[in-house]
């Protein structure tokens, strides 16, 4: 197949599995720290090293719309602590292309989630 790039095909079966398991974990973690009357902790930083373009091929969610969408979920079941902590995601990938791609993901209707600021810029990790 060559050097083909990873997100300019379909997710293999092993590439959703993990994908999966990691949306689970972000959809068990985000409550820990949201759903106190009053959090914890007054700032919540959510760091994605290697979010690639947003989706693969297919336009399957990667991990930086999976983290997205249980952001989004919980703002709109309302749980307790929204919008009393600062949220920060940084989604971050040495791809100034693939930083690009993402932007334009973003840029469409339903991403932007109040009281959630997205870092997204080139950065080698």
């Amino acid at each position: 197949m060559g050097n083909r790039d990873f997100h300019d095909r379909p997710y293999d079966a092993g590439s959703l599995a993990k994908l999966e398991i990691f949306e689970l974990y972000t959809q068990e973690w985000i409550p820990v720290f949201l759903s106190p009357v009053d959090p914890k902790f007054k700032e919540i930083h959510i760091f994605d090293f290697f979010c690639g373009p947003g989706t693969d091929s297919d336009g399957i969610y990667g991990s930086p719309l999976r983290i997205l969408d249980q952001l989004r979920r919980y703002h709109r079941k309302g749980v307790a602590g929204w919008g009393k902590a600062r949220i920060a995601v940084h989604l971050f990938d040495q791809d100034r292309k693939k930083i690009e791609r993402l932007g334009s993901v973003l840029q469409r209707p339903g991403w932007a989630i109040p009281n959630v600021e997205i870092d997204r810029r080139p950065l080698s990790f």
